[in-house]
């Protein structure tokens, strides 16, 4: 059985945002701004990816969300990678400790397709979802 998430609620920052609901993208790149982690140490949580629309039209269009962790907003590296394949919420588990510590984390999208459009909100948060059993 699929495992469910299991919050409620969620303090939103306005800082943590990466995309507010309703962007649109058509192609790959960075999305919104980064989240600045400097000063807080060892942090973890969730990016929330929550999918309003997203096309398949043509059948060869993709979409992944790639959290990226750096210093000082440069130097990025790939932290994780999800691939987007319906409308809903996705949760991808977050720490910003990979290969050393990091302080700033953003999300990119890598689209491909003949004609591609997700429509989303992006926001970072420090819960983790639990699972329903």
């Amino acid at each position: 059985m699929p495992e469910k998430a299991n919050i409620q609620a969620f303090f939103l920052d306005a800082s943590q945002v990466f995309a507010d609901n309703g962007t649109n993208l058509t192609a790959s790149g960075v999305v919104g701004t980064f989240v600045n982690l400097k000063g807080i140490g060892f942090a973890e949580g969730s990016i929330v990816i929550d999918i309003s629309a997203i096309d398949f039209g043509d059948a060869n269009e993709t979409y992944d969300a790639v959290i990226e962790l750096g210093i000082d907003n440069a130097n990025y590296v790939e932290f994780a990678t999800r691939e987007l394949l319906v409308v809903g919420r996705l949760f991808i588990p977050f720490n910003n400790q990979a290969s050393g510590m990091f302080n700033s984390v953003r999300l990119s999208a890598v689209i491909a397709g003949t004609s591609p459009s997700i429509t989303f909100g992006a926001f970072l948060t420090d819960k983790v979802p639990m699972a329903n059993g």
